[in-house]
């Protein structure tokens, strides 16, 4: 079948590794699998998403203003990823210089002391 030509567990894995986001809908990771990854159902994505030991899983109750039920979001954890490579470029290049330019962002300064903390 395609699926057994493209990784889409792969793809998937790296999608929310490299994500700016903390964790993406289902629908969004379905939305962005190439063409090469054929017609997969939410059902079958839903099952190999689940299968996969360095993503987790935010279950969400509810619904939106739509009245739809609110999606499972999914995220990357690094601890759990088997490909170092991966891992590696993950902690290193994206999370720490993330953190370290949020923080000099968010400087406040108080008017009434005249120093930034």
């Amino acid at each position: 079948s395609d699926l057994d030509k493209f990784d889409i567990t792969g793809h998937v894995i790296n999608q929310l590794a490299f994500s700016r986001l903390s964790s993406t809908p289902l629908s969004t990771i379905l939305s962005h699998l190439p063409e090469e990854a054929g017609a997969i159902s939410k059902d079958d994505l839903t099952a190999l998403i689940n299968s996969i030991d360095c993503i987790g899983e935010v279950s969400r109750e509810g619904k939106d203003a739509a009245g739809k039920k609110l999606e499972s979001e999914y995220y990357y954890i690094p601890d759990k990823d088997k490909d170092e490579k991966r891992k590696e470029a993950v902690v290193n290049d994206l999370m720490k210089p993330g953190l370290r330019a949020c923080r000099k962002q968010h400087k406040v300064c108080d008017s009434n002391l005249l120093k930034c903390h």
